[in-house]
């Protein structure tokens, strides 16, 4: 009879990027590594884990050239894989769900492969390239205008940060369709919103988009569709979460519902550059 333990959670054990055109000479490997994390892994592990990515990626290629492999299930481990431009590879690896049990009084650790999908760690791992090109354009774009290195540089200020928004074991069905929620508007109330926009967009001629939300619902778009979603993930999901918790205590909220207090106190936004 088996006692098990607390289970131990998903966890992100390896990131990296790297472009294998970039060290085809024997001696150069290293030079096709643009982002590594963790950082503290020797150089060569880190070769060595692109080089069996390769290696995996071509001879899955033997077998139907045109489908490329996607992720690759171990034990304790499940890897994925995109190619999100040419020669440009993303991997992804995060830990097998696992726990201690006891089996006629010896322990053994059990592993539960099946509370990972590789549908959502792939559409985890594809959200994290579209946010990059979101707000710095694509890899080969940087590439051509500011070097390998300035690829490099981009790619470990944007990722380092992050990838600690990456939740693991809280990726579901929405993080595959990367859902929107609307806020429903009545007609006139969408011509107010629509005007209000129009407005600003015509005093304020360097503003180019607009998005509108309400309490993380959104009421309009500027936008075009893919971007929205990736957008509207970061501002549900990493700008609006982090500024609301510092920008009210409960003594300000106390205070602002009081008759005396402006409106003025109980006003507050974040901006973000892209």
């Amino acid at each position: 009879m088996a006692s098990p333990s607390p289970v131990h959670e998903s966890e992100l054990v390896s990131f990296f990027i790297y472009n294998p055109e970039l060290g085809a000479k024997e001696g150069t490997e290293h030079n096709k590594l643009l982002y590594y994390r963790p950082e503290n892994e020797t150089l060569n592990r880190k070769v060595r884990n692109i080089g069996l990515c390769e290696a995996i990626i071509n001879f899955t290629k033997t077998f139907n050239p045109d489908k490329l492999c996607e992720s690759v299930q171990t034990e304790r481990q499940r890897q994925v894989f995109f190619e999100p431009e040419n020669s440009m590879w993303m991997v992804m690896t995060v830990s097998v769900p696992w726990a201690e049990v006891s089996i006629n009084g010896e322990q053994t650790i059990e592993y539960f492969d099946q509370n990972l999908q590789d549908s959502l760690l792939q559409a985890a791992l594809r959200r994290s390239y579209y946010m990059f090109r979101l707000f710095n354009g694509t890899f080969s774009q940087i590439s051509k205008s500011y070097g390998v290195d300035g690829l490099r540089k981009r790619l470990d200020k944007f990722f380092s940060r992050y990838l600690g928004t990456i939740e693991i074991n809280k990726l579901d069905i929405f993080s595959i369709f990367q859902g929107i929620q609307f806020l429903p508007l009545d007609k006139y109330m969408y011509l107010e919103v629509h005007c209000f926009v129009n407005q600003v967009e015509t005093s304020f001629r360097n503003i180019q988009r607009t998005v509108f939300l309400f309490r993380d619902q959104l009421l309009w778009s500027g936008l075009e569709q893919e971007d929205i979603k990736i957008f509207y993930h970061y501002l549900v999901s990493w700008l609006l979460p982090s500024s609301s918790s510092s920008e009210l205590t409960s003594s300000q909220i106390t205070s602002s519902l009081s008759p005396s207090s402006s409106s003025s106190s109980i006003s507050h936004g974040n901006t973000t550059a892209g």
